[in-house]
């Protein structure tokens, strides 16, 4: 290829083509600086006056100026009309007494006046014995009546030889009260079956005996015991040489020697004891207090709580045997929580058989079954207490004890524990006047006990 040759001639400039569109507005551009202030025009004409403003509070006074000189004295007054007289001031003290004069003479003696005519005889003659007192008896004075008697150291009524002070033979009646050195004596009565007794203070009182003292059912050998509130009696001990000890406050018998225990045979065949545990007799009848016996809560031994007189106590015990100072009280069982149980956790296997834990039967001898209570009862003449006590056991209606610890029933039902367990409660066996049936009851109750022999 050959070289390029020159450029040609520019052209002429072509004709003007039509205006294209308009372009988009561009955005505001941003505030200029502000440009320098103008002259301050010309003042306005002042306008019109305002009313006045209240006026305003009132400032402080001013200081006092200085006192002006005194003026000249003017003329002086006429004098003005006397005044009226003043009170009287107060006496002066008076003066000191002056001397006695002196005494003058003795005058001389008068002459005796005539002697006054003699009187006449006193009312009262002499008497005939000493010590006899005069007394008026409506007409004329008595002079020898020894009823009334002074010997001058003593006085006598009805003797003519008193040996104390005052010494009465017959009655005496006063309407005050009588002290006898430091003892003053009522002169009231009390009430029926009141007693004298003092008040330390040196009177005699009419008081009430102490409550609770037993009137019936005492047999000989009983003792009673004060437990702070009421008499209680304590049950004579059927073991030969048993002593009375103080245990937790309550006089108790303890040891001895167990007499042989009499035995009936039943018709079923079976051998019994022939009276309630703590009982001092065989029933003479149903109703014969002599041989209710003790009242024990189901599975407790022979501690004492069984006695129909023990304290009652609100607790429960977590052994078998409670021991300590409350080893010999009633439970009081009377609450849902406890299964009316003494025992809490309950134990079934308490007075099981001859050999059971706590059995308070003598060595031989167990607590029944309640299958051998049904045989027994079925036998009876009739079921009911009359049948109870025809039998050859002899029940009496020795009553019970609440799980509150309350007597309850007694002469009117007779309540026998067996050792059968049922659920909760144990099997009993019960009368009352009619018909015998058995039943659960609660083992916080106290019941009577009748031992059958193994």
């Amino acid at each position: 290829t050959g070289a390029q040759g020159p450029i040609g001639l520019t052209g002429p400039a072509g004709a003007t083509g039509p205006q294209g569109p308009i372009g988009l507005t561009g955005a505001t551009g941003g505030t200029g600086p502000q440009g320098p202030i103008g002259l301050t025009g010309l003042a306005g004409n002042d306008g019109a006056v305002g009313p006045q403003g209240a006026t305003g509070a009132q400032g402080p006074i001013g200081l006092t100026g200085p006192e002006g000189a005194t003026g000249p004295q003017g003329p002086i007054g006429l004098t003005g009309a006397t005044g009226g007289t003043g009170p009287q001031g107060p006496i002066g003290l008076t003066g000191l007494a002056g001397n006695d004069g002196a005494v003058g003479p003795q005058g001389a003696t008068g002459a005796q006046g005539p002697i006054g005519l003699t009187g006449a005889t006193g009312l009262l003659s002499s008497g005939t014995t000493a010590g006899n007192t005069p007394y008026w008896n409506g007409t004329q004075w008595v002079v020898n009546s020894n009823n009334l008697f002074n010997n001058g150291s003593n006085l006598g009524i009805g003797t003519a030889t008193p040996a104390e002070k005052l010494d009465v033979v017959g009655n005496v009646k006063t309407s005050g009260t009588i002290t006898a050195g430091d003892v003053t004596y009522p002169n009231t009565h009390g009430s029926a079956n009141q007693v004298l007794s003092t008040t330390g203070s040196g009177t005699l009182a009419w008081t009430t005996q102490a409550a609770g003292l037993p009137s019936s059912g005492n047999i000989k050998g009983n003792m009673l015991y004060w437990s702070g509130t009421a008499w209680v009696k304590i049950p004579i001990s059927a073991n030969e040489g048993a002593a009375l000890q103080l245990i937790g406050g309550v006089p108790s018998w303890v040891g001895g020697t167990p007499p042989p225990f009499p035995t009936v045979t039943s018709i079923t065949g079976r051998i019994w004891m022939d009276r309630n545990l703590g009982a001092t007799q065989v029933a003479t009848s149903s109703i014969d207090e002599a041989s209710y016996g003790d009242l024990y809560q189901w599975g407790r031994s022979s501690d004492g709580h069984q006695l129909r007189t023990s304290i009652n106590l609100y607790t429960t015990s977590n052994t078998d045997r409670p021991t300590g100072s409350n080893s010999n009280k009633f439970y009081n069982t009377n609450r849902p929580e406890d299964n009316y149980d003494w025992r809490k956790p309950q134990n079934v296997l308490l007075w099981q058989g001859v050999n059971g834990v706590n059995n308070p039967c003598p060595t031989g001898y167990r607590i029944p079954t309640q299958p051998e209570w049904v045989e027994e009862h079925t036998t009876w003449n009739s079921q009911d207490a009359a049948g109870a006590f025809d039998s050859p056991l002899k029940l009496p209606m020795a009553g019970f004890r609440n799980g509150a610890g309350t007597l309850s029933e007694i002469g009117l039902s007779g309540r026998y524990w067996s050792s059968t367990v049922s659920s909760i409660n144990s099997l009993t066996l019960h009368f009352p006047r009619s018909p015998t049936i058995t039943h659960d009851s609660r083992r916080g109750g106290g019941l009577s006990v009748r031992c059958i022999k193994d």
